[in-house]
């Protein structure tokens, strides 16, 4: 009975310790007897507990893992075509963003490349678009929003995304210039235009935004409402130094709502006034969170709701300026046809509106939702030649002439001439910055699918591929990125053999490359928003020669010297060796792109519409072309000759016009000059000018994408044959 008291007692450690306190000599026998026993029963528990706890670590994920998350990690270990179309759409390579229509010259950026936009584009996250002097774009944003982008403008689509959780938030960022919109009801959608002082939110409206050369943001709607905040760059600067995650806060403040009629400015004074009182603020904390964003959006709205925001009647001008360029009524929703309106020979001065919105550049390609009703309108003067509803269900070219004539897209119509070869190969020339067609004296260079080389009555194409190329002798430099988003040069001979390939690494990820590169000797010169590459493409090294952002190409000066201009206008000489000095300051403190050419003892350098004259000792001369280059300037013999906007200027070595060619159509591609001509390939034919004289001497209705002189011949080259023509 003792014994069994005592086992009972050992179960309890307050009792364990009793029994310990038992005289040694009373119960010897009977207390050994029970030590064994528990020391057993222990051994045998902690046995089990190891056990379990064991299976329990090795069969955790069965055991615990919730219904939810264990599909979770089926569907991560299955990798089905669902989930990773799932992805696919978080996380796009392009945006539901399609080029609808396209006037004049109007370029696409996209970290290094810049190409020409075309109609059914669809835009990429971070594409920029870029308008010339008399030239526009339409784009057309998930099927609701209708955006008429304006001449001489830049505007960003970066932050446009998509989301398959909530709607779309759509926006459009303004750098410069102007654009019209018009908005269909967007549901739990979004659409607000940004420019660097104000941000725009509609709904369903018509309206209008400008940036202008102050700075000052212009509002104008047409029709429905829009609001109006200020943006502050404090704000913006706080929500950077936010982890990714939780950067989604508004940054502009107060506000006013704009209705049919209204309009408003809001410039840089207002955005000055938020950001005193902001930086105030923020002096006085010490660390950037969450908090501190919601403080500071507080002290905002407070301040903003006393800074005075005038609306104005907007004038009849402003409201006309909106309506005759965009419609909603031209939003597609279904399947798109592409139509070509172009016009016949003798008809000139003719304006086309399509449910009411006008175009007045011709031929002209736009997008049209198939088998919808679409009222076309032409007009040459008071003279009407088009009047009618129409429908497209294909590819269509519609020619406007007294009686309007439609048929399905065919080849442009060739004139047969006298005398003239057909050579049995073509080509669908690449152009675009960084992509012209180069003339030396030998050979024809110029981008289709690779860089290809016309060399008498034969093409050769050296499949080599790169964003843009320029050639020196018999030597072609291509610049490219690689998938790591990495800058690469390489340098081929003109058999297509890779003389070198050099990729430039982890510093030049990301950078943008503006102009084109150099190759003197064993080094190639690239110009970098980083500075100045200089590659040794004999043992691949490589250094960056510091002298500020190069807005510019780079152009020989002698023969171990290039120049290039940054983006402040500084104009630099640098030589083989990385050693540079100064040449000049231009007028201009923005460059944003300058096409440089030289001689032996001059330099030209076009930025916008002024073309600068340097010597060696760094004079300059400053001459108002009152065109947009679109190429760079062709100095031969004793003239320098410049494209653009329609127009040829031909003018000598000191800046002095002699002869201004006015085209009827739009360049193709640069014009080529040798043998005493002028020869432009327009989308209105092949012109052969003197260029001497400025008078055309052969005009040829052929469309080609690349013309030029070799021999006593005229090549034209088209997508499918070449035409020889003998010039006489």
């Amino acid at each position: 009975m003792k014994v069994d008291k005592l086992v009972k007692e050992a179960l309890s450690f307050s009792k364990m310790e009793g029994v310990r306190s038992l005289s040694f000599d009373k119960y010897y026998y009977g207390s050994k007897e029970v030590y064994m026993k528990v020391s057993r029963t222990i051994l045998i528990i902690s046995l089990i507990v190891l056990v379990a706890l064991g299976g329990i670590l090795l069969f955790y994920d069965e055991i615990f893992v919730s219904p939810k998350q264990t599909n979770t990690i089926i569907s991560e270990k299955a990798e089905s075509k669902e989930q990773v179309e799932e992805i696919e759409v978080k996380q796009p390579s392009q945006i539901d963003a399609v080029v609808t229509m396209v006037l004049g010259d109007v370029k696409v950026q996209n970290i290094l490349n810049i190409y020409d936009l075309e109609v059914g584009y669809t835009l990429k996250e971070g594409d920029t678009i870029i308008t010339s002097s008399d030239s526009e774009c339409e784009i057309q944003i998930n099927k609701k929003i209708l955006v008429r982008v304006s001449e001489n403008t830049k505007v960003s689509f970066h932050q446009i995304a998509l989301s398959v959780d909530k709607g779309k938030n759509n926006i459009v960022e303004i750098i410069s210039g102007s654009l019209k919109s018009a908005v269909k009801d967007l549901g739990k959608d979004s659409f607000k235009v940004k420019t660097s002082t104000a941000v725009a939110a509609v709904r369903g409206t018509k309206f209008s935004v400008s940036v202008d050369e102050k700075n000052n943001t212009k509002v104008v709607v047409s029709e429905g409402k829009v609001e109006v905040k200020v943006r502050s760059k404090v704000m913006q600067d706080l929500i950077q130094q936010l982890p990714q995650e939780t950067q989604d806060v508004d940054d502009s403040f107060g506000g006013v709502v704009l209705v049919e009629g209204n309009s408003i400015v809001i410039s840089d004074k207002e955005q000055a006034k938020l950001d005193s009182k902001l930086s105030e603020v923020m002096k006085q904390k010490e660390s950037i969170d969450e908090k501190t964003i919601m403080e500071v959006r507080k002290v905002g709205e407070k301040v903003a709701s006393n800074i005075k925001l005038n609306k104005k009647p907007s004038s009849l001008f402003d409201l006309d300026a909106i309506n005759s360029k965009v419609s909603k009524n031209l939003i597609s929703t279904g399947e798109f046809v592409k139509v070509r309106f172009e016009l016949a020979k003798g008809v000139k001065d003719v304006k086309l509106f399509i449910n009411d919105v006008e175009i007045d550049k011709f031929p002209v390609v736009r997008i049209f939702e198939k088998n919808k009703e679409y009222y076309v309108k032409a007009k040459s003067g008071k003279k009407v030649l088009i009047d009618d509803k129409m429908k497209f269900n294909e590819d269509t070219k519609v020619v406007i002439k007294e009686t309007i004539e439609l048929k399905q897209e065919t080849k442009a119509e060739e004139s047969i001439v006298k005398g003239e070869k057909v050579l049995n190969f073509g080509a669908k020339v690449v152009s675009g910055y960084g992509r012209w067609p180069v003339y030396t004296q030998k050979y024809i260079f110029y981008t289709s699918s690779g860089v290809s080389i016309f060399d008498g009555d034969r093409i050769k194409n050296l499949n080599l591929r790169g964003n843009s190329y320029s050639v020196y002798g018999n030597n072609v430099v291509l610049l490219t990125k690689d998938q790591n988003d990495y800058l690469v040069v390489k340098v081929a001979d003109i058999n297509g053999r890779i003389l070198g390939e050099f990729n430039l690494g982890e510093p030049t990820k990301g950078t943008l490359v503006i102009g084109r590169a150099v190759l003197i000797d064993k080094n190639v010169f690239v110009p970098t928003i980083d500075g100045l590459y200089i590659v040794d493409i004999k043992t691949g090294d490589r250094k960056v020669i510091n002298i500020g952002s190069i807005y510019s190409d780079v152009a020989l000066i002698g023969s171990e010297s290039v120049v290039c201009v940054n983006e402040i206008g500084e104009v630099y000489i640098v030589n083989s060796s990385g050693s540079y000095s100064k040449l000049s300051q231009l007028s201009t403190t923005t460059v944003r792109r300058g096409i440089v050419a030289s001689d032996s003892g001059r330099v030209y350098i076009l930025i916008g519409s002024s073309m600068y004259i340097l010597d060696r000792s760094g004079n300059v001369k400053s001459v108002n072309l009152g065109i947009r280059a679109e190429s760079e300037p062709i100095v031969y013999r004793d003239k320098v000759i410049v494209a653009g906007d329609k127009k040829v200027l031909v003018l000598n070595r000191d800046g002095i016009i002699l002869n201004s060619i006015i085209l009827s159509g739009n360049l193709v591609v640069p014009p080529y000059v040798g043998n005493g001509y002028i020869v432009v390939s327009a989308t209105d034919g092949v012109h052969v000018y003197d260029i001497d004289t400025g008078n055309e001497k052969n005009r040829y209705d052929i469309i080609g994408s690349i013309s030029f002189i070799y021999g006593k011949n005229l090549y034209i080259i088209g997508e499918n044959d070449t035409k020889v023509i003998e010039l006489k």
